[in-house]
């Protein structure tokens, strides 16, 4: 099987920097940079082209947090446009869909899901770069179930 980096290849944001910069002069990288994230990830949502699927390993019971995609050679990681938890059993499989969310959202909407539990998660949010956070610890461990895409 070919290397999945040939198929798939990543573009640094800095390539995107000449396309930005002459607009945006006076603005910080840090908001360019936030900025170029926010349109490729809305590309790749409307046009649907992006399915390459991460396959993140376990789902833990009473584990929150996952690290994935950890970052290499400079390049960033796009925010997981979704979170699947893919359950199986003797003769099916089930996906379970998870919504994104942030936590200034959680805080503010939903203020005791530090403390709740489900069998199966709800929703997931960007802890850092490299981590996704569920909004509810599962109360079930699911081998090679999360996937992200």
């Amino acid at each position: 099987m070919p290397d999945s980096s040939v198929l798939f290849p990543l573009t640094p944001w800095e390539d995107f920097y000449s396309f930005v910069r002459p607009m945006a002069q006076e603005c910080p990288i840090g908001i360019i940079d936030a900025a170029i994230r926010a349109a490729c990830i809305e590309f790749c949502q409307k046009t649907l082209i992006w399915t390459r699927e991460a396959a993140c390993g376990d789902v833990i019971k009473g584990a929150r947090v996952y690290k994935y995609n950890y970052k290499n050679d400079g390049v960033s990681i796009v925010m997981p446009i979704a979170c699947i938890i893919r359950e199986t059993t003797d003769n099916s499989i089930l996906h379970h869909i998870l919504a994104p969310t942030n936590r200034q959202d959680l805080d503010y909407y939903e203020p005791g899901w530090r403390l709740r539990e489900a069998r199966v998660p709800t929703k997931f949010f960007m802890l850092d770069s490299n981590s996704i956070c569920l909004m509810e610890k599962p109360t079930e461990s699911f081998k090679d179930g999360l996937h992200l895409l």
